[in-house]
């Protein structure tokens, strides 16, 4: 009987976000978790609250390419939790089904709102790295339940690496770098082609048969 996984996101903070799809890997062979149904924002759309025109994810390229060495499909849409400064955005994100074995899960993902300024000060735009941020939450089918914690600095940082200098995160790994409309015209990212990251981050299972 295969494993029936079900993958829910709760972010507690409003910058940290999903995007593009997962992957599984049994026996090699990697398969597409579909979030476009769960998905809220599409790429080519600037990102809330408005304050940049262009700030936006359009270079993100569209369809099959590798990431990391991982294959993944890349959608119009990516999801997007609410938090500090959205809101209006959902808080979790339900009913992301795998429904199948699972080897490994690789998850792109990125955040907002984490390395301006400094700790203490009144923007709130800086985290702290051991920080929490979010989990992604799995179910199997034998009802056993695995939260897979997201932790700022740790496996993600500030989706503009401009702020920190382009320090890197522990554990997470940049995947993807760009630039889009607004910061191609930020005197701070005139030194920096490609100043976006989003990171790779791996979940693996434990035993033969994916059960953890």
């Amino acid at each position: 009987m295969p494993i029936r996984t079900t993958a829910y996101l709760v972010c507690h903070i409003a910058f940290a976000f999903m995007i593009g799809t997962t992957q599984a890997q049994f026996q090699a062979q990697f398969h597409s978790i579909d979030l476009q149904p769960q998905a809220n924002h599409r790429l080519d759309k600037d990102f809330a609250p408005g304050h940049y025109p262009g700030d936006k994810l359009s270079e993100l390229n569209q369809g099959s390419q590798k990431l990391g060495g991982i294959p993944f499909q890349i959608g119009t849409e990516l999801i997007e939790v609410a938090g500090k400064f959205l809101p209006n955005r959902p808080e979790r994100v339900d009913g992301i089904e795998v429904g199948r074995y699972v080897k490994n899960l690789y998850i792109l993902q990125g955040a907002r709102w984490g390395a301006y300024g400094k700790e203490g000060d009144s923007l709130g735009h800086w985290v702290a790295d051991g920080t929490p941020i979010g989990y992604y939450e799995v179910h199997y089918a034998g009802a056993e339940t695995v939260a897979i914690p997201i932790v700022y600095g740790v496996d993600v940082r500030d989706w503009w690496s401009i702020w920190d200098h382009s320090k890197p995160a522990r554990r997470g790994k940049v995947v993807w770098t760009g630039s889009n409309p607004h910061l191609r015209t930020r005197s701070e990212a005139r030194r920096t082609k490609k100043p976006l990251r989003l990171y790779l981050k791996k979940f693996r299972q434990n035993g033969p048969s994916g059960n953890c």
